[in-house]
């Protein structure tokens, strides 16, 4: 369970991020470092959280943001590496760096620089979800070197989950092959189209059961299951728990963010 978020830069997208964390969890447990001390005070004070120094973040947070630019990344963890390799607890880096890779960050922070599994596939997609409006409100653009229609496939399975959607229909609208549609989603985010249409419905559907009265049989048409079976069984994939127990597991505590995912 990840109960603290660190951050390791409070700059423009540092920030945004920062802002929409604090809108879902507890800002007690967020920290923020920034070379500049007084830049991450003030962001502490506007969001109620705390500060601490990179080694501080580095040695405590299960989760770590690393919001610096691409140029300032080696300098950033190289005093960092035996406070990350001492770990003895697992530990998520999140890298926001344009051009560097997994693998190189992985290598700059040291042996123990952690890994990308289901669970960590998951956050980041729901933290993606708090960003964005927080990007867009601060004018803050985001580029990347995927091509634009990656976004506009990511865009057509949000708002298309309560219809069916397979690899061909996706092929059919976009005018691409299957395969080329899947490759360069998966570089993109990390995950297949597929699987990543699945996280959405069953996002909208653990809304569903929390805000409505609807029954699992009739939250499985909604959301284009061909049977109410195969829906259970992806639901219970995703939360670990049958729908209809689904609401009895839950806490006051609990946010958006799942614990399991079927990547």
């Amino acid at each position: 369970m990840m109960d603290t978020i660190g951050f390791l830069g409070c700059g423009n997208m540092g920030g945004a991020i920062a802002r929409a964390v604090c809108k879902a969890v507890d800002p007690k447990k967020v920290f923020l470092a920034n070379r500049t001390a007084a830049k991450a005070q003030a962001l502490a004070k506007e969001l109620g959280c705390k500060t601490a120094t990179n080694a501080e973040v580095a040695g405590d947070c299960d989760l770590i943001f690393l919001a610096v630019k691409p140029q300032m990344m080696e300098a950033l963890l190289e005093p960092l590496r035996f406070t990350l390799d001492e770990r003895p607890s697992r530990f998520v880096l999140c890298s926001m760096a344009a051009g560097l890779s997994i693998a190189r960050i992985q290598e700059l922070a040291g042996e123990n620089g952690g890994q990308i599994d289901r669970p960590v596939q998951t956050l980041v997609l729901s933290i993606l979800e708090l960003v964005l409006p927080e990007l867009r409100a601060s004018g803050t653009v985001v580029r990347t070197s995927f091509p634009e229609y990656a976004n506009d496939i990511l865009t057509y399975l949000q708002t298309h989950i309560h219809e069916k959607v397979t690899m061909e229909t996706l092929s059919q609208t976009f005018h691409l092959s299957a395969s080329h549609i899947s490759r360069v989603f998966s570089n993109a985010y990390h995950t297949s189209p597929i699987n990543y249409l699945i996280y959405c419905r069953m996002r909208t559907a653990r809304t569903y059961l929390l805000r409505s009265h609807m029954s699992t049989s009739e939250i499985a048409k909604r959301l284009a299951y061909h049977d109410v079976y195969h829906f259970i069984r992806s639901f219970e994939q995703f939360f670990g728990v049958h729908p209809d127990r689904y609401l009895q597991a839950q806490s006051p505590q609990d946010t958006l963010i799942p614990v399991r995912a079927p990547f």
